[in-house]
């Protein structure tokens, strides 16, 4: 179909359609950066277990690693389910500008929700950019609303889902540290498997229905099972005697510094003066 519209267009238009192409991408791509990105690292941020630098830096890397090897499903799915590609064989010049409209489209929602401080799903976005071309140039018919109403079911689905596996998170972390006695000497004791099942998650979708760009799409089952495991178990390894010492000095600095704040007289008269004011406005 590429070629068709090649050999359809002139020249000079042919050499637009990259620069046009690449510059939608990136420019959606950073809005993808600037909100729904930034979704997924608010949360690090915000507990001050990374920086702001540091989840740039982590995301750059990560974010691309999990697209690349995971992002091929969902690629497929937005590129040929959404609209029927078969109903523009005749004029293939109008999905492709349809679909550079769509990508730009997405990408300024994002810049506006960004501004306006709304977190926002790209998904959500690049769906609903799709049906409205697959609308505007055929009309509902070239629409596949069964794959829509199944992308529109996982939108109401996730949330609900996530909010369980939090739930149960939180109550394994709670229970089985939290509310005993010695909670740090229990956390450092969970933390090993809370790692092995981090990776083992991870590991098993990637190996089992990575990217075919690496023929991971059809790996047999029992091969990613024990592939996953034995990651999980390497990295519970790293957790257990690299992570916890290097926690563990981390705490002694903390609780180190935290004291010589305590017995210095300008942090005392400081926090003194602080209680004094509000107390007074109380």
């Amino acid at each position: 179909m590429y070629n068709q519209i090649i050999t359809n267009m002139e020249l000079t238009d042919y050499l637009w359609i990259p620069i046009l192409c690449t510059f939608a991408s990136f420019f959606t791509s950073w809005g993808i950066g600037a909100n729904d990105c930034a979704n997924s690292f608010a949360t690090s941020v915000g507990a001050k277990v990374l920086t702001l630098r540091q989840a740039v830096l982590v995301a750059a890397i990560f974010e691309f690693t999990g697209a690349f090897l995971m992002g091929s499903h969902v690629t497929d799915t937005v590129r040929k389910k959404i609209v029927d590609n078969s109903s523009f064989e005749e004029h293939p010049e109008e999905l492709m500008w349809g679909m550079f409209c769509a990508v730009f489209a997405a990408g300024i929602w994002l810049c506006v929700a960004t501004k306006l401080k709304l977190p926002v799903s790209t998904t959500h976005s690049i769906v609903g950019a799709i049906v409205g071309f697959g609308l505007a140039a055929e009309g509902p018919s070239v629409v596949d609303w069964g794959t829509i109403g199944e992308i529109v079911a996982s939108w109401v689905l996730s949330p609900l889902i996530s909010g369980l596996f939090a739930v149960g998170i939180f109550l394994f972390i709670k229970y089985f540290a939290l509310v005993k006695e010695n909670h740090i000497k229990n956390l450092y004791r969970i933390y090993p498997f809370l790692i092995f099942c981090l990776f083992f998650i991870n590991a098993l979708f990637i190996i089992y229905k990575g990217t075919p760009a690496l023929n991971l799409d059809n790996t047999p089952l029992w091969i990613s099972v024990v592939s996953s495991v034995s990651i999980g178990i390497f990295c519970a390894l790293i957790g257990q005697f690299i992570g916890i010492p290097f926690m563990k000095k981390r705490l002694e600095v903390w609780n180190e510094n935290r004291e010589n704040q305590r017995n210095d007289p300008e942090q005392q008269e400081i926090e003194l003066s602080f209680g004094e004011q509000f107390t007074n406005k109380s």
